[in-house]
């Protein structure tokens, strides 16, 4: 049996979409960073991440964004949860996430 993860568009469930946005705090990918990231390359470290989520949008364990740089923006229970499957290589990164 296959299971595709991925996040929802469903404002019901969701509530917006996306859900999260950047803060004009973080310091990834802006203009004044030293670090450049390319799509598709994992760094050895981010810069400061920090995420705000919209107003309306409702707090899920995987969150949906519309940048390409991030994997899967997950909660502790989805990380614990996957975490118990043989899954291909990953890095966990921690970041911020604020709501107005």
């Amino acid at each position: 049996m296959y299971f595709n993860l991925g996040t929802s568009e469903n404002l019901y469930t969701i509530g917006s979409y996306p859900q999260i946005s950047q803060t004009e705090n973080n310091i990834f990918n802006s203009p004044f960073s030293t670090q450049r990231i390319n799509y598709g390359n994992i760094p050895n470290e981010i810069p400061y991440l920090e995420l705000e989520f919209y107003k309306n949008a409702k707090i899920t364990d995987m969150l949906s964004s519309t940048t390409p740089y991030f994997g899967l923006i997950i909660n502790v229970k989805l990380k614990n949860l996957l975490e118990q499957f043989n899954i291909p290589k990953y890095i966990i990164r921690k970041t911020k996430c604020t709501k107005n």
